[in-house]
């Protein structure tokens, strides 16, 4: 079979169809086939009706598994044909990743419009999980591939699968080139423990404070924040409303949409953003060196 063949893309059904005449010269190897395919209650054709093959790749796949059901002698007849196919506009696009991978790739799909996304695991079923419920929805829809994609489909243990209308497909892209201009793209970047001088590098280079504890009793990486002048995004807990003043913004730490929208606030509004680094370098004369030298003098002198 040629390459320009296979690039043009054949149908299994018809791959199938044609060799059908030559199966009487092996007539042995047909009816044990046609015993699995019996007892299994499904006709082969119509099963195989759908599959398009695009690479060389892609019928290897194919081989290896109907090798399980199909006597080798079978499959030397029915790979001499070559056939082709049209192009085709799907209804749904299947994306294969990592969780980390899937990870930004529902980040780049949230980054404009935000929305939650909520996702359902019906045991094994990935294609109810994920394509049919895009389908039917018209939302992205991740799922955990069965164990029916790994063995007969290859897709490797650390693979999710995302369900995506294919007019989602721009967003999702525009999405994750905002975010890798950020500084927020795959692969990432395991930081352990961070040194002193790794630490001010990631706040000179950082857009904004995030610190959304559920408690702090202080909250010094407000003050550092503050002295690198970064707006600051915190949480209405503790000690922090106390410490940050108005020099933050202040979001609901339980609360996602909360937390995102305070974000997202700073980013969109220059103005917003200077005026809370203007308020924080006046928060900051609170904290100075001098300043807390004097007053612990003064503590000190009371007793």
């Amino acid at each position: 079979m040629s390459e320009q063949a296979l690039e043009t893309g054949f149908s299994a059904k018809q791959l199938m169809i044609k060799v059908l005449p030559d199966l009487l010269a092996v007539i042995a190897s047909f009816i044990a086939a046609g015993i699995f395919i019996g007892a299994m209650g499904f006709n082969v054709l119509d099963a195989y009706e759908t599959i398009l093959f695009t690479s060389f790749r892609s019928v290897n796949g194919f081989v290896q598994t109907l090798l399980k059901f199909v006597p080798l002698v079978l499959l030397a007849l029915a790979f001499t044909v070559p056939l082709a196919a049209g192009k085709f506009h799907p209804d749904v696009v299947l994306i294969y990743a990592n969780p980390a991978q899937m990870m930004f790739l529902m980040n780049g799909l949230q980054f404009r419009d935000y929305e939650r996304f909520q996702f359902f695991f019906i045991g094994e079923g990935s294609c109810a999980d994920g394509l049919a419920q895009c389908y039917t929805t018209g939302k992205p829809a991740l799922a955990i591939p069965c164990l029916g994609e790994r063995e007969f489909g290859t897709v490797t243990e650390d693979e999710m699968v995302m369900a995506l209308p294919p007019a989602m497909m721009a967003k999702a892209v525009e999405g994750l080139q905002a975010l890798a201009a950020r500084g927020i793209a795959y692969p990432i970047k395991y930081l352990g423990y961070v040194c002193k001088d790794s630490l001010v590098n990631l706040y000179k280079n950082a857009h904004v404070l995030l610190m959304v504890s559920l408690y702090e009793g202080f909250g010094r990486p407000i003050i550092e924040g503050m002295c690198f002048d970064l707006p600051i995004v915190a949480s209405n807990a503790g000690s922090i409303p106390e410490i940050a003043a108005d020099a933050a913004i202040y979001v609901d730490p339980e609360n996602v949409e909360s937390i995102f929208a305070g974000i997202k606030k700073i980013l969109d509004s220059p103005e917003i953003r200077e005026k809370l680094i203007c308020n924080s370098k006046r928060i900051m004369t609170n904290y100075s060196i001098k300043k807390i030298r004097q007053e612990l003098i003064e503590l000190y002198c009371s007793v």
